[in-house]
C-alpha cells in the first residue's frame, strides 16, 4: 500500500438567485467527497462561478485497483449549483482515470 496524493478541480456553477437568495436553504449549496464510500471532506461553496477549488487528497492505496472519487451536491434543489470534477492528477504515482459523469471519476493507479 502507498501514500498517494491526489489532486481533483471542484467546479460550480450557481445561478444568481441561488447566490443571493435570502432563504438560507437555497443560498447554502455544499458538496461532499468520497474515495468509495469513505467520506473525505465537506465543503460549502462560498466562491462565484469563476473560481474553482482544488482538492489536495492524501489516501492509502494500493496499485492496481479500482478506485471511485465521487461528488455529491448537498443542496435543498438541484437547480441551486452544478457541481463538477475536473482534471484529477496524482503527484507520486501514475494514474488511469475513467470520467463517468461530472460527478464521479474512477481511477486505477499504477
Amino acid at each position: 500500500m502507498s501514500d498517494v496524493n491526489i489532486t481533483v478541480e471542484v467546479h460550480c456553477i450557481r445561478p444568481p438567485w441561488g447566490q443571493l437568495n435570502p432563504i438560507k436553504m437555497f443560498a447554502d449549496s455544499r458538496y461532499r467527497i468520497y474515495i468509495n464510500n469513505n467520506l473525505i471532506t465537506e465543503r460549502s461553496w462560498i466562491w462565484n462561478n469563476d473560481t474553482f477549488l482544488l482538492e489536495n487528497i492524501w489516501i492509502h492505496a494500493d496499485k492496481n485497483n479500482e478506485y471511485s472519487l465521487k461528488l455529491e451536491p448537498v443542496v435543498a434543489i438541484p437547480q441551486q449549483a452544478k457541481f463538477s470534477l475536473q482534471n484529477i492528477q496524482t503527484k507520486n504515482l501514475e494514474i488511469t482515470s475513467n470520467v463517468i459523469d461530472d460527478l464521479q471519476v474512477n481511477f486505477i493507479l499504477r
